[in-house]
């Protein structure tokens, strides 16, 4: 299991931390927005999104323009001329996607909105230069951040942590994305394999109080042991 998941990781390329918020200090009396998304490799519109928040459009809900966002993003597409060219170690079945489509960039992202980013792959995108994984984007600097890498099952999956400080307060936030299946044929392994990783995911959180951001893929709702 060690060398097949040493294949899957020498596919992506490196995680990614990036600050582009003000070093002003942040106003503790702002209120703050947690947006958790799948963005479906590069297709969810993120930044069409947190412009629509930025701009009062989710006021209705809480979400006003001078709110302090994180956006917690599973899914979301990398390219990087860092990303190995070809999948030379290539170790189980790294999903494709189709050439051509138009898809957003996290870091491309981050760098248009100026929010800061902390990436962390988790497979490559088959044959392309590309890989995805799950992000955190906040107006807020992010500290001590880490990648999670849970239990394997059909394919690699990593979450990525973080804390934010607001208002004298500290929390640990997530972004994590369980496996949506298991082995061919056996959707109760899935729901079994999806529990083991949301156990090991909570055992290696370091905080009392976390803000955690997720698709689960809970094929059989609130039975799973994942959801509970």
């Amino acid at each position: 299991m060690r060398c097949r998941l040493e294949g899957w990781r020498q596919n992506c390329g490196a995680p990614i931390a990036l600050d582009l918020t003000s070093p002003a200090p942040a106003d503790e009396s702002a209120p703050l927005v947690v947006l958790s998304w799948n963005v479906w490799i590069g297709h969810g519109r993120l930044h069409e999104l947190i412009s629509r928040i930025r701009n009062g459009d989710f006021i209705d809900q809480g979400a006003t323009p001078d709110a302090e966002l994180v956006v917690l993003a599973q899914e979301v597409y990398r390219s990087d001329s860092a990303i190995p060219l070809d999948a030379t170690r290539y170790a189980g079945r790294h999903p494709a996607i189709k050439a051509g489509h138009q898809r957003e960039e996290i870091v491309d992202t981050a760098q248009a909105l100026g929010m800061n980013l902390r990436y962390a792959p988790s497979m490559r995108n088959a044959g392309l230069q590309s890989d995805r994984g799950n992000a955190i984007l906040s107006t807020l600097p992010l500290e001590a951040a880490y990648a999670i890498e849970l239990p394997f099952m059909i394919q690699r999956r990593v979450a990525v942590a973080a804390t934010i400080r607001l208002a004298g307060e500290s929390a640990c936030v997530v972004s994590a994305h369980l496996d949506p299946r298991g082995t061919p044929g056996n959707s109760w392994l899935g729901a079994s394999g999806r529990g083991l990783q949301a156990q090991y995911l909570l055992a290696s959180l370091r905080s009392d109080l976390v803000i955690l951001g997720a698709d689960l893929n809970l094929a059989r709702g609130r039975y799973e042991p994942a959801w509970r």
